[in-house]
Order: structure tokens, then C-alpha cells, then sequence
């Protein structure tokens, strides 16, 4: 079950979103390639949505990031001030979503907790992830790549890929991108 407000506001927020588009629980399943299950649990507020999963249903319902957890925005900027920063919990580890209202590109600093199973995914588009703060480790089709501070990827999302810390906690600044049709079927952020 989920622990704060924040978490089951986010829960309620993906049921209400599904439902005033009109969507069944099989339906959006069948557009993010998650199972009805699973989107079940994820608005009761029973798990918590990974980062990866959240860009997936924000595509998925033509939404920026933002929009989907219920943040404010704004129609032409977004701005993010130090400081000020919505700090989120996901299956990866704690998030600030630093893109704004704008759904063709989603950017977050996630703080890799080395103790999470890292969730595997693969969405239309593309990825950079830079290491800001220790090592992490991407797993990109199957093939292991080290990443330490100062270190950055620019990757096909339609590769499998999961991403983890290497030793404690690292943190990493990633960037994705929505692929150049929307209506191209989603792939799943399989369920951890």
C-alpha cells in the first residue's frame, strides 16, 4: 500500500486520468505493455510506478510527465529552481522531474538506490543518461555497460535496458525522448 499522500495523490491521479479518457484497465495494458494487474496496483497505490513507467503511461496518454503526477504547468516554459524541486519515490529510487508540459521529452536526476531491483524497460525513442554522482551500471541489450561520474550514454529506447547503481547510491540525470509517432505501440517497463 502506499505510504504518503504524495504517493497514493499520484495512484488516484493515473485512475482518474485512464478513466476520463475512456480507457479500460485492458486497454491501456495492451498500450504500454503492462498487465491490467499491474496498472491495477499501481492506482490503488499497492506499488509504486517506476520512472520508466510513468514516461510510459505519460506517452501512452499524450501527456508530459509533469502533467500526469499533477503538477502545475506552464504553457510555454518550465522552469525548475534549486531547491524547489518535487522530490518522488519510484521502484528505481527517489526522482525530481525536471521537464515541464512539453510530452515530445521527459528529463529526470534519479537517485539509484543501490538496494532496488532495477526495473527492465524498452519505449519507442531514446535515452541520454549522464552520471552526475557515482558509478552506475545500464544494461543495454543484454550487454553490461560501468558508467562513473562525468560519464554519459545515448541510447536507442527500444533496446532492452535496466540501470543500476554500482556501489551505494549513484545519482544520474536522464533524458528521453518520445519516438516520432505516438501511435507506434509501447513496449513495457517490465514490472519489478
Amino acid at each position: 500500500m502506499a505510504e504518503d499522500t504524495t504517493d497514493l495523490r499520484i495512484a488516484r491521479r493515473l485512475k482518474e486520468i485512464r478513466l476520463a479518457r475512456g480507457l479500460t484497465l485492458a486497454r491501456l495494458a495492451s498500450l504500454v505493455g503492462m498487465s491490467s494487474a499491474h496498472l491495477s496496483r499501481l492506482e490503488t497505490g499497492e506499488r509504486q510506478p517506476s520512472v520508466g513507467a510513468l514516461i510510459q503511461l505519460a506517452r501512452a496518454h499524450e501527456m508530459s510527465l509533469g502533467k500526469l503526477v499533477g503538477e502545475d504547468e506552464e504553457p510555454a516554459r518550465y522552469v525548475v529552481r534549486r531547491g524547489q524541486e518535487a522530490l518522488r519515490q519510484s521502484a528505481n529510487g527517489p526522482y525530481v522531474a525536471l521537464s515541464g508540459p512539453f510530452p515530445g521529452l521527459q528529463a529526470v536526476r534519479l537517485e539509484l538506490d543501490p538496494e532496488a531491483e532495477p526495473p527492465r524497460a524498452n519505449h519507442p525513442g531514446e535515452e541520454w543518461l549522464y552520471v552526475l554522482d557515482g558509478s552506475a551500471r545500464l544494461l543495454l541489450d543484454q550487454e553490461p555497460i560501468r558508467l562513473d561520474a562525468g560519464d554519459a550514454c545515448h541510447f536507442n529506447a527500444g533496446l532492452d535496458h535496466e540501470l543500476s547503481a554500482v556501489q551505494g547510491k549513484a545519482t544520474v540525470l536522464l533524458v528521453s525522448t518520445a519516438a516520432r509517432s505516438w501511435h507506434a505501440p509501447l513496449s513495457p517497463h517490465v514490472p519489478g
